[in-house]
Formats: C-alpha cells, sequence, structure tokens
C-alpha cells in the first residue's frame, strides 16, 4: 500500500515547497471519501473542523493531483469532480451529455482488454474511462416514442 503522505513530502521537498500541516490535513480528508468529490464540497466538510479558505483547498487538491495523490475528473461542463488516487483504480463512469449525471460501473472485459493493450515505453498506472450519453430518465424525456428499458 502506498504512502500517500511519504509521497506528498517527496513531492513537497524535490520542488522545494514548504510542508504544511494544511496539506497533511486536506490529504487525509480525501483519503476518507468513499466517491468523487467538488472543492465545495470537500471545503464544506473540512468547514466543520477547522478554518481554510476555498482557495487555499483549491491549490492544495492542485498540488495534489500533480503530485499523482488525486485524480481530477472533467465531467463535461459540469464542476471537476476529484478522488483519492488509491480509489481511482480502474473504474468506469457513465456520463449523461443531458443532466450531468454520473454514475461509475465495473467492466472486468473492458478491464482485461485495456490491461493487455501494450505502450511502448509506458507505464500503466490506473485506467479510467468516460462514456457519453443519456441516462435512462432523459432519454425517456427527450424520445417519449421510443422507450428505453
Amino acid at each position: 500500500m502506498i504512502d500517500s503522505h511519504e509521497i506528498l513530502s517527496t513531492y513537497i521537498t524535490q520542488h522545494k515547497l514548504r510542508k504544511t500541516f494544511e496539506r497533511d490535513k486536506v490529504l487525509d480528508y480525501i483519503e476518507n471519501y468513499d466517491k468523487h468529490f467538488t472543492i465545495k464540497e470537500l471545503h464544506k466538510e473540512i468547514e466543520k473542523d477547522m478554518h481554510m479558505s476555498l482557495s487555499g483547498i483549491y491549490n492544495i487538491v492542485e498540488l495534489l493531483v500533480k503530485a499523482g495523490l488525486v485524480v481530477k475528473h472533467p465531467f463535461g461542463e459540469k464542476e471537476c469532480e476529484y478522488e483519492s488516487i488509491k480509489r481511482a483504480k480502474n473504474h468506469y463512469h457513465k456520463i449523461c451529455r443531458h443532466c450531468g449525471a454520473v454514475k461509475e460501473y465495473s467492466d472486468t472485459k473492458l478491464q482485461k482488454s485495456l490491461s493487455i493493450k501494450m505502450f511502448n515505453a509506458f507505464n500503466i498506472e490506473y485506467q479510467s474511462v468516460y462514456t457519453y450519453g443519456l441516462c435512462k430518465k432523459c432519454y425517456n424525456k427527450l424520445n417519449p416514442k421510443k422507450k428505453q428499458k
């Protein structure tokens, strides 16, 4: 299991940045999330325990993305969502292009197919697939004569 705080510490040292309590605390909060989150949701959670500005949290999360500890998901026109790299391992997303709903799914055939794909000079760390379309509710609303099952 990777030690996220050690990775963060190494990244901060390599980039000659200051080590701060806030960066470690934000990383702790992120690793306790069991789903995607937005910066605003994370801010609301952190504000329950301590004061930290929204922009400060945004900057820390972007640093964690650069350090490889957080994955940023740009789901269409919605606000970006994030998740811990520990949670992001090999899962896929269905995104409704009408209402913006995001559903995670797994597909062992797809995972196997992607994992056997060989890339020269490229080591795959995890896979994330975005599939865009219409959820059942939006499909039925936009196509009343053709009900989706």
